[in-house]
């Protein structure tokens, strides 16, 4: 997903902490269009590997730790794809209503105009839209 693109929209995240949960591609896409938008992002994967990437690094984005997040500061949860809403972190926030969005969510922020079409099941997505 290329989110960056010029589309005339904000996501409507300027100057707001955004958690962004899972870090694959649609996570890694979403940090790069939320920093765009003006966000600060915050950042958790599950898997270490993942919380040693470029931007995290580059310092544009702040790692936080899932059980240690002041949650007054933050107003949505990007969750990818992949996590499942029973993890500690999503339940938090749902406690919370702290409104959870996905990739899907900010696609379409950003150019609610556009005409979607969705691939769906559990292997060969990427691959299909690719």
């Amino acid at each position: 997903m290329n989110f960056m693109t010029p589309l005339g929209h904000s996501l409507g995240f300027e100057g707001k902490t955004i958690l962004v949960y899972g870090l694959g591609k649609s996570g890694q896409a979403a940090v790069n269009a939320l920093l765009a938008d003006g966000a600060r992002v915050w950042v958790w994967d599950d898997r270490e590997a993942s919380l040693t990437s470029d931007f995290i690094g580059a310092g544009r984005v702040t790692r936080v730790n899932p059980d240690d997040i002041d949650w007054a500061e933050v107003g949505a949860v990007m969750k990818s794809p992949g996590i499942p809403t029973n993890r500690p972190a999503i339940m938090a926030a749902i406690e919370r209503q702290i409104p959870i969005v996905s990739d899907i969510d900010l696609l379409y922020r950003r150019n609610p105009e556009a005409n979607f079409i969705g691939i769906t099941g559990t292997n060969g997505k990427s691959t299909t839209t690719a």
